[in-house]
C-alpha cells in the first residue's frame, strides 16, 4: 500500500526488488543526482509479493530542473529550446465566442 505523499508531479518507477524499501530507493535518487526528501517517497509490493513499484512526488521545479538537465546542451537545428511548463488552469479553457 503505498503511503500518502505530498501534492506534485508523481513520477511511477516499475521492477523493484520487493524487498527495496522507501530509504534505499532514495539513495538510488541521490546517486542519480536527484535528492528527494523521503516523504516524497513510497515504495509498495504488489499483492504477489513478486514485484514493486515506486511513486515519487516532484514539484514543478524539480520537474522543470531534471528537464533542463537532461537536454542541457542539445540544440535542434542550430539552436537551443527554451523550456517552460505552462501552468494548467482548473476549468477547462473554453475557444472563441
Amino acid at each position: 500500500m503505498y503511503k500518502n505523499l505530498p501534492n506534485g508531479n508523481w513520477i511511477s518507477f516499475g521492477n523493484i526488488d520487493p524487498a527495496a524499501t522507501d530509504e534505499e530507493f532514495q539513495t538510488y535518487l541521490y546517486d542519480a543526482g536527484i535528492e528527494m526528501p523521503i516523504e516524497n517517497i513510497s515504495v509498495s509490493v504488489h499483492r504477489s509479493n513478486m514485484r514493486a513499484a515506486a511513486v515519487v512526488s516532484f514539484s514543478r521545479e524539480q520537474v522543470m530542473n531534471l528537464v533542463e538537465r537532461a537536454v542541457q546542451g542539445l540544440a535542434i537545428r542550430g539552436r537551443t529550446p527554451n523550456i517552460f511548463i505552462p501552468e494548467i488552469p482548473n476549468e477547462p479553457r473554453r475557444r472563441g465566442r
